[in-house]
């Protein structure tokens, strides 16, 4: 079932996803569509290595020192939980990844605990797909509506993993050598097998309503080589609401700045400089900062009680 639903989104889906992302991938999608490779075990990947609740508190030096447990719950009071978004997302997981759908549950379990002040999304993720967003979103929004902050701490950070560390409070590169944010921007790969079935013998013949003139005409027209239809219909919606959240979201994004908005990818002083991001640092500090907001907000809370 999860290899099924793999295979699935990879043929219909639309992707939030950097191109070098996608040349990876490549190989190991060729080889499962064509039946060659043995899938050793079709289980999902959260069944075979369940998520656990991972948590940092800060010592007195200021470093965070980090510990696992079956619950938030066993964290010390006014921890930071940390929960990672690895590699090319889906929705749901699947036989090697966890979807998206489980990480935003882990974030949700991480907000309705007392013991957790705020959350480090930790990201190492060239993007993926579409509907891989709206989880993250939603989960991100929930715990900042519990006076939880985010902070996404990131190494790669393109396309739906940018688009998904957007929402949080702050973005923050990993590190000043390999951090890289960006690649704003959505893409449909459609693979066309029609040459390899007339070879094998195999004609389809697909039947539509004459009440159905529209229904996979964008789709087709792709096929047979013209783009506009899906490009318009499909492809340039997406790329405006995503351009839109990062606009909306980085108050101090230059967008005058040469591909920000189209799709280039920025080394993390260049997306300091550009706005894409608020600051470079690591775990530790990204730790330290998530704290300082909670208190920030608590303190804005507090506040606004006694005006």
């Amino acid at each position: 079932m999860s290899f099924s639903y793999l295979m699935n989104i990879i043929c219909r889906g639309q992707w939030f996803l950097s191109a070098r992302e996608l040349d990876t991938l490549y190989p190991t999608i060729q080889n499962m569509l064509e039946g060659r490779g043995k899938i050793y075990d079709n289980t999902l990947f959260s069944e075979r290595n369940p998520l656990k609740s991972t948590f940092m508190s800060l010592s007195l030096d200021s470093k965070a020192k980090a510990d696992t447990g079956s619950t938030y719950s066993n964290a010390p009071k006014g921890s930071v939980a940390l929960v990672s978004l690895n590699g090319t997302m889906t929705k749901n997981g699947t036989w090697c990844n966890y979807g998206t759908a489980e990480i935003a549950s882990q974030i949700r379990e991480a907000a309705d605990a007392d013991t957790i002040c705020a959350i480090v999304l930790a990201i190492d993720s060239g993007g993926g797909c579409v509907d891989s967003i709206a989880p993250m979103r939603d989960a991100i929004q929930y715990a900042q509506s519990k006076n939880k902050p985010v902070v996404a701490c990131c190494d790669l950070c393109a396309s739906a993993a940018y688009y998904a560390a957007s929402y949080c409070n702050e973005i923050m590169a990993d590190n000043d050598i390999s951090s890289e944010f960006g690649s704003i921007g959505v893409m449909v790969s459609l693979p066309d097998y029609s040459g390899k079935n007339q070879m094998e013998g195999v004609k389809l013949h697909e039947i539509y309503s004459t009440l159905s003139t529209d229904k996979n005409k964008s789709y087709h027209n792709a096929l047979a080589g013209s783009y506009e239809d899906i490009q318009a219909e499909t492809l340039d919606p997406l790329a405006q609401g995503f351009q839109n959240q990062v606009k909306s979201a980085r108050k101090n994004l230059n967008q005058e700045c040469n591909g920000v908005l189209s799709g280039k990818m920025f080394f993390a002083q260049d997306a300091l400089n550009n706005g894409l991001i608020d600051s470079v640092g690591g775990l530790n500090l990204a730790v330290s900062h998530a704290k300082q907001l909670s208190i920030d907000m608590l303190m804005t809370q507090f506040i606004n009680t006694i005006k």
